[in-house]
């Protein structure tokens, strides 16, 4: 068996301090990781579920305009109003709303 004299004990200690200090770095560095990928892997699915939420919107919007144009062009559809015409409407009611 080692006597007491043998044992080097402040180097036991350093090297358990520093295995401690090493240890806890690693982990910490694992964790700042997994939270950064989590985050990356978040933003893709919103990213990827924002862009299908808009193709669908496109695609209904297009689907409804495709479905009020007159066939034969003949006469407007009822219901819509040109651009400049619901601009103006809409300056009207803002004004009203102010006075």
């Amino acid at each position: 068996m080692a006597s007491q004299e043998e044992i080097n004990t402040p180097l036991i200690a350093a090297v358990g301090t520093i295995s401690v200090i090493l240890l806890t770095a690693l982990i910490l560095v694992l964790v700042i990781l997994y939270q950064y990928q989590e985050k990356k892997l978040d933003r893709s699915l919103q990213e990827s579920a924002a862009a299908s939420e808009i193709e669908i919107l496109v695609t209904q919007q297009e689907a409804k305009l495709a479905g009020l144009a007159d066939p034969e062009g003949n006469k407007p559809v009822e219901g819509i109003v040109p651009i400049d015409d619901a601009m103006e409407q809409v300056l009207v009611e803002l004004r009203a709303e102010r006075q």
